[in-house]
């Protein structure tokens, strides 16, 4: 793996964030690394986003949060400043990029924190790659969906195709309320439109009808059942919310469910989700009891050790 090519910038609260496009497993991805402000720093976050996004969904949160983490932030294949996959978008694919560059980067394991595709994305990563995790934190995961989506997603991916790229924006900006974040929306619906129409339904086509796809139950089941660390999933909906608490282990896994937000909570509620991340963190450090001030918002109670 190459160091970042990219310059090393003043933070604005005196750290320093490095980036750049770094080789990894047969690519490049454009990666920010903010330094830890702090003397005595938490373990480090990485934050991945979903399909048709990119790095920056996390800017705001990477700069608080870097007061005493390490945050990486990257462009997915073929998202933002990274170029297109030479190969395949599948999510396996995009997990083993991210284990490469947690190993090549970090000394010990990190908390991923994973929106959507990044949710499945960082959950693959967890099992199959599982001394680079400490624990996850899931936002409105990209995987749970009903047996039979395939047949929902097929048509969009031909649509796609062939050249309907208002589908594309349609199917991430639509997500949130135009009436109560406007210029979230507007934000969303460039960023599609930015990403190269090939990435877009390539990578949908491989999350949810590859070969290797784990998007569908039962096969979402099969697999999470092998996701050993604590992980703490957020939903919008109180039905996915409920699923996720069958996927959860260990005793300190929770299943929350936001119904006032959309799709992209992070963005929705900044400074609520940052609440959140800082509660799960001390929690996973240990420094906190295991009670959310989020309680109301817990959907029962993850399945014991097996």
């Amino acid at each position: 793996m190459s160091a970042l090519t990219g310059q090393r910038h003043p933070h604005d609260r005196g750290g320093h964030r490095d980036e750049g496009l770094v080789e990894v497993n047969g690519t490049a991805l454009y990666v920010t690394d903010t330094a830890a402000r702090s003397a005595t720093p938490g373990p480090p976050l990485l934050l991945l986003h979903g399909w048709g996004a990119d790095r920056r969904d996390w800017d705001r949160l990477a700069e608080s949060l870097s007061d005493r983490h390490r945050v990486l932030t990257l462009d997915l294949r073929g998202h933002g400043r990274s170029p297109a996959s030479p190969t395949s978008y599948s999510p396996f694919v995009l997990a083993a990029d991210v284990a490469e560059l947690l190993r090549a980067r970090l000394a010990e394991p990190a908390v991923l924190v994973g929106h959507s595709l990044g949710a499945l994305v960082v959950s693959i990563v967890a099992v199959e790659h599982p001394a680079t995790v400490a624990a996850l934190l899931v936002v409105d995961p990209a995987y749970g969906r009903p047996a039979g989506h395939e047949g929902v997603v097929a048509p969009w991916v031909a649509r796609l195709r062939a050249g309907d790229g208002d589908l594309a924006v349609a199917l991430v900006a639509d997500s949130v309320d135009p009436d109560r974040a406007p210029d979230l929306v507007a934000w969303l619906r460039s960023r599609v439109r930015a990403t190269a129409p090939e990435v877009i339904w390539r990578t949908l086509a491989d999350i949810h009808l590859g070969p290797d796809s784990i998007s569908t139950e039962p096969a979402t089941r099969r697999y999470l059942a092998n996701r050993a660390c604590p992980v703490l999933a957020l939903n919008r909906q109180a039905d996915r919310a409920a699923l996720e608490v069958s996927f959860l282990r260990g005793p300190l896994s929770r299943s929350l469910v936001w119904p006032d937000s959309g799709h992209f909570p992070h963005l929705e509620h900044p400074a609520r989700f940052e609440r959140l991340v800082r509660e799960w963190l001390s929690i996973v450090e240990g420094h906190g009891a295991g009670a959310f001030s989020f309680a109301s918002d817990v959907v029962g109670a993850p399945e014991p050790p097996r």
